[in-house]
C-alpha cells in the first residue's frame, strides 16, 4: 500500500514538473506566427509575380490595368487591349515598391527602376499625360475611357518614388492650368478639377487625388505654388457644403450647378485630403473641417442599428436610394476606407465616436455570416480590394488597442480572401464572380497580406502609419 502511494505521489510530481516546463503560449504563438509569416509572404510574392508575368510588358517597361483570368490576356476591360495608362503604371510602381521593401526577392528592385524610367512615355510635349498604345508604340491623344480620374493611382506612391519621377513635376503644373476651372458657386469663387477637357462635370472625390499629388510634390520640391494649388481645390469643399448640415455633394457641373449625386464614396478622400493637408501645413482649420465633415457624415448617414453607412445622402441630410438599392448598403471597399479615415481622425482628436463607428464597421465586415451572404451588388458586396482594406482596418485597430481579437479577425478575413478571391495560379478576382484581375486589387491585397505577419508594417501607402500618426498627433497637441 505504501509503495503504491509512493508511485502515485511520484507520478503527480512528474506531472507537475512536466506541466511547469511546457512551452509558454507566447512562444507557441510566436512559432505559429513564423509559419503564418512565411505563408502570407509567399502568397504575396505569387500574386505580384502573376500580375507582372501577364500584365507588365518588359520590353517597354509598361503596365496594363487588368487581366482576363479566363483568357490570360491583359487589358480587355479598363483601357482596352494593348493600352497602358498612367494609372496602371502608377499602381504597378507602388506594388513593386511594396515588394521591394518587404520581399526577399531582389529582382523587384530592377523592375521597379525600369517602371519608373519608362513613366515619361506617357508625357506629351505639352506636359499632359496620355495613354500609351503598346501595339503601335505611340502615345494616344486622349484617355480612351476614364479621363483624368486615372490619376488617382499616382498619389499612392511615396514621396521617395515621386522624387525619382521629378521629370513629371512640370506635368502637374500643366495639369493645373489645363484642367482647373474657376467658377462662382453660391456667389463664391471655387476651383474645380474637370474630369477631361470635354466633360461638363466633375466628381469632387477624384479631385482629392490631385490634392494628394500636389501635397506630395510640395514635400519633394518645397515649391509653395503646389500648396497653393492644393489649397485652392480643397477650399472648394468647404464653400459648397450645406451650412445647416455640413454635408457636401460629389458632382458639380462646370456651370456651377450642384448635381443630383451625393455618394458616400466622396467622404473618405475628402477626410483624407483634409487630414493630410493639416499634417503637412499644420493649419488647424483643416483638422476642424475634417471633424466637421466627419461629424455630419456620422449624424446623417450612419445607421448604428445596421452598423452601416447609407449608400448616399443629400446635402439636406435625406438618405437617398439609387439604382434600385434601399439606401442602407454601401460596398465594403468604400465603407472600409471611410472607417480608416475616421480612425485617423480619432488619433488626432481623441473623439471616441470616430473609434466607435470604425470599430462597428470592422466588426460587421469581419463577421462570418458576411462571407456567406455576400452575393453581389444590391446586397452585401465585397471585392478583393475591399477585403484587403478590411484587413488593413482590422490591423490598425489591433495596433491601436493591442487586442488580439482584431488580428484574429484580420486573419479570418484573409482566409476568406484566399479561399474565394485568389486562384491557385495567383490571380486575384475582382469579386467572387469576376473573371478580371485588377492591378489595384493586387496592390491592396498584397500590402494587406504582408502586414499580417508584422502589423507594424504599413504598406497601404496612401496613409501615414498608425505609429507615425501617433507621433504627429502628440507633436500637434503640444502646440
Amino acid at each position: 500500500m505504501i509503495n503504491r502511494l509512493k508511485k502515485i505521489i511520484l507520478f503527480l510530481l512528474c506531472t507537475l514538473v512536466i506541466g511547469s516546463c511546457r512551452i509558454p503560449d507566447s512562444l507557441i504563438a510566436a512559432s505559429e506566427n513564423e509559419k503564418i509569416r512565411f505563408d502570407y509572404e509567399e502568397l504575396a510574392d505569387k500574386i505580384a509575380k502573376t500580375y507582372l508575368n501577364y500584365a507588365f510588358n518588359r520590353t517597354y517597361g509598361l503596365a496594363q490595368f487588368d487581366i482576363n483570368i479566363t483568357t490570360k490576356k491583359p487589358g480587355d476591360h479598363m483601357e482596352g487591349a494593348d493600352i497602358s495608362s498612367p494609372c496602371a503604371q502608377a499602381l504597378c510602381i507602388v506594388l513593386l515598391d511594396v515588394m521591394t521593401s518587404y520581399s526577399q526577392n531582389k529582382s523587384y528592385a530592377k523592375v521597379l527602376e525600369k517602371a519608373i524610367k519608362t513613366f515619361p512615355k506617357f508625357r506629351r510635349q505639352d506636359g499632359m499625360l496620355v495613354n500609351y498604345d503598346l501595339k503601335t508604340n505611340s502615345r494616344q491623344n486622349i484617355f480612351k475611357e476614364h479621363g483624368l480620374w486615372e490619376w488617382w493611382g499616382i498619389p499612392l506612391a511615396t514621396p521617395e518614388i515621386l522624387l525619382k519621377l521629378r521629370k513629371l513635376i512640370n506635368t502637374y503644373k500643366a495639369l493645373y492650368k489645363s484642367y482647373v476651372i474657376t467658377i462662382p458657386i453660391k456667389e463664391t469663387e471655387c476651383y474645380l478639377f474637370r474630369e477631361t477637357a470635354f466633360r461638363p462635370e466633375t466628381e469632387i472625390h477624384h479631385t482629392a487625388a490631385i490634392i494628394q499629388q500636389y501635397l506630395y510634390i510640395y514635400q519633394v520640391t518645397g515649391r509653395k505654388k503646389y500648396i497653393t494649388y492644393a489649397k485652392n481645390l480643397i477650399d472648394t469643399w468647404w464653400k459648397i457644403r450645406n451650412p445647416q448640415t455640413n454635408l457636401t455633394v460629389d458632382w458639380i457641373r462646370s456651370d456651377g450647378a450642384l448635381d443630383n449625386n451625393w455618394d458616400i464614396v466622396a467622404y473618405w478622400p475628402l477626410l483624407d485630403a483634409h487630414i493630410n493637408f493639416y499634417l503637412i501645413t499644420g493649419e488647424q482649420k483643416y483638422l476642424f473641417r475634417a471633424q466637421t465633415f466627419g461629424d455630419a457624415l456620422i449624424k446623417y448617414a450612419y445607421q448604428a442599428d445596421k452598423r452601416s453607412f447609407a449608400l448616399a445622402v443629400r446635402p439636406d441630410g435625406q438618405i437617398m436610394t439609387r439604382d434600385g438599392l434601399n439606401g442602407i448598403m454601401i460596398p465594403e471597399y468604400d465603407e472600409a476606407q471611410v472607417a480608416l479615415a475616421l480612425l485617423r481622425l480619432y488619433i488626432l482628436t481623441d473623439k471616441t465616436e470616430y473609434f466607435k463607428v470604425a470599430k462597428e464597421i470592422a466588426q460587421k465586415w469581419s463577421t462570418k455570416s458576411i462571407y456567406q451572404e455576400n452575393i453581389g451588388m444590391g446586397s452585401l458586396w465585397s471585392t478583393s480590394a475591399g477585403r484587403g482594406l478590411t484587413i488593413h482596418l482590422l490591423l490598425d485597430l489591433y495596433l491601436l488597442t493591442g487586442k488580439q481579437q482584431w488580428k484574429d479577425r484580420a486573419m479570418n478575413v484573409a482566409d476568406d480572401l484566399i479561399e474565394n478571391y485568389i486562384t491557385p495560379e495567383g490571380f486575384v478576382k475582382y469579386d467572387k464572380h469576376s473573371h478580371l484581375f485588377w492591378v489595384e486589387s493586387a496592390y491592396i491585397d498584397v500590402s494587406a497580406l504582408l502586414r499580417l505577419p508584422d502589423s507594424s508594417r504599413h504598406t497601404y501607402r496612401s496613409r501615414v502609419s498608425i505609429p507615425e500618426l501617433r507621433k504627429e498627433s502628440e507633436k500637434f497637441k503640444k502646440r
